[in-house]
């Protein structure tokens, strides 16, 4: 592997650099309504299981299966809530706010810290695609291993090292869960008539399961999408999925739009969908970047992304992006 951090490889027009400062802007109240809304709807489906528990297993075991994976894609959303976060995008000029809220909400029921996740994160950022960057190992490390049980088993182990994960997130993790679902078991009883055994039940059905199970799956399919790390630059090596499936399952909450995010870290995610509209409009170079527009599908524009990075490194040397460092936190320094 390179030591040195692969150049970014993209210099967007003036018109861009014009509507950054608009771009940047926090979104925080829709970003936490967005939030709440997916951790409201796997309550919903926690509501349902319970219910279904009351009429019969046969009941559980037609619905789970649809279940799991919703479930599973509103939880990869709640982790996409924190990654933006931990570029202290929910509110720039309060870090600390911005910490403590995340990891209240968003953070603790699947296991991470915003902070913590923030540590190893920004390498992936500041040494892109060096011997230092968590996720060209990672990928390195997952692509190596048998298919199937194995390499679902190495990603997971491997995922958990690379965000952070430590005593304290499980700690937070086993309080949220029984905080929040004892608090909801009561409300559920007087509601229902839901016993506390059924509500234990589907809460673990409803929440544990999936994020043990079907959570990982949907994430490995949809980190590995992500980087095309054969690429010379972070701009030839990062790629934007923008699929129905991907909208719809692998990559919800703008996920989909990964370039945008390594270019303008700076910008919220719930803005991604807005603003790579708007690039591919006025930005014929970002417009050229690479595609993906089914599951591991074949990415388009490959060869003449490849090309112009010949190109750059025959006669002009890497282009740089101006504004966002790739690895600062706004508002903070990073650590």
């Amino acid at each position: 592997m390179n030591d040195k951090r692969r150049p970014r490889g993209y210099r967007p027009s003036s018109r861009v650099k014009q509507t950054l400062d608009d771009w940047r802007r926090p979104a925080p109240v829709r970003t936490l309504i967005d939030g709440l809304g997916f951790l409201g709807s796997v309550l919903a489906v926690t509501v349902a299981l319970a219910l279904a528990l009351r009429e019969g297993w046969l009941w559980v075991l037609l619905i789970w299966p649809i279940a799991a994976v919703l479930v599973a894609r509103q939880l990869r959303a709640v982790e996409l809530i924190v990654h933006d976060a931990s570029h202290t995008n929910l509110f720039p000029d309060h870090p600390v706010l911005n910490d403590a809220l995340a990891d209240v909400l968003f953070a603790a029921p699947v296991a991470q810290r915003t902070r913590a996740y923030w540590r190893k994160h920004r390498v992936h950022h500041s040494d892109f695609g060096s011997s230092r960057d968590p996720c060209l190992a990672r990928m390195t490390h997952l692509n190596g291993a048998p298919a199937g049980l194995t390499r679902l088993i190495r990603y997971m182990r491997d995922y958990w090292t690379t965000v952070g994960q430590d005593a304290a997130s499980l700690a937070a993790f086993v309080a949220w869960h029984g905080v929040v679902g004892g608090l909801t078991g009561l409300a559920a009883g007087a509601l229902f008539g839901i016993a506390p055994a059924t509500w234990l039940a589907a809460w673990m059905l409803g929440w544990i399961v999936p994020f043990l199970v079907t959570l990982p799956m949907l994430r490995m399919v949809a980190e590995r999408e992500e980087h095309d790390y054969a690429g010379r630059s972070e701009f030839s090596s990062t790629v934007s999925n923008l699929g129905v499936w991907h909208r719809a399952l692998f990559h919800p909450w703008h996920d989909g739009h990964h370039l945008l995010h390594h270019l303008f870290p700076r910008v919220p995610q719930s803005r991604h969908s807005a603003m790579h509209r708007s690039l591919d409009g006025i930005d014929p170079a970002y417009r050229k970047s690479l595609r993906r527009t089914e599951p591991l599908g074949p990415v388009a524009n490959l060869t003449a992304v490849n090309e112009e990075d010949a190109r750059n490194d025959r006669h002009q040397g890497p282009r740089a992006t101006p504004g966002d460092a790739p690895d600062a936190r706004t508002g903070t320094a990073a650590a």
